[in-house]
């Protein structure tokens, strides 16, 4: 009777470590997971405030004849507009004097970037605009940029919800960019 009583007794022990093993591993996964999808709707927020500025930006305006929405306030409030709704903080402009130098050397300015241009606080949208390859903060008069490139440009590092995540992930830096041709007649 006793050694049946003893033997009960190690079988529920080991089924206890069994179970916290097993349940410190699902909560890594289910933070995994959280991490994850929280990252993947935050790219898709970066991506849909560049597209809205970059449009807000190149459409034109046949009533005044010009493209009057076509200057850096104009397509921040764009941006912010959408990054806000999105869950995300008002986008920092930043130009620097030049538009992002790609990481791979590519002519359009676009993604990968150098690490001088990602923002080195997690979760802190950085904007840039780029004109026909070039930064200019003032807004173009009647169709001087007529058919040009226009390049709107959100960079962010990504900081996870949970700690989960090891610190490679939580060094990610999320780009999103969209280029228009600015519209005019």
């Amino acid at each position: 009777m006793v050694g049946r009583l003893s033997a009960r007794r190690g079988m529920l022990g080991q089924s206890l470590v069994e179970f916290a093993i097993s349940s410190l591993v699902l909560v890594v996964l289910f933070g995994g997971l959280v991490d994850g999808g929280r990252m993947l709707q935050r790219i898709d927020v970066l991506k849909e405030a560049a597209r809205e500025g970059a449009r807000h930006g190149a459409s034109f305006n046949a009533g005044l004849n010009s493209n009057s929405s076509l200057d850096d306030a104009h397509i921040k409030a764009a941006v912010d507009d959408i990054l806000t709704a999105g869950g995300l903080p008002l986008s920092s402009f930043r130009n620097p004097g030049n538009c992002p130098t790609p990481s791979d050397g590519n002519s359009l300015h676009n993604p990968p970037y150098q690490g001088a241009y990602m923002p080195n606080v997690p979760n802190q949208p950085w904007l840039y605009i780029c004109y026909n390859n070039s930064l200019s903060t003032l807004p173009a008069s009647s169709n001087a940029y007529q058919h040009q490139d226009l390049n709107v440009i959100l960079v962010m590092g990504y900081g996870p919800l949970s700690s989960f995540l090891p610190l490679p992930v939580a060094g990610f830096g999320l780009a999103a960019n969209l280029h228009l041709s600015i519209q005019g007649h």
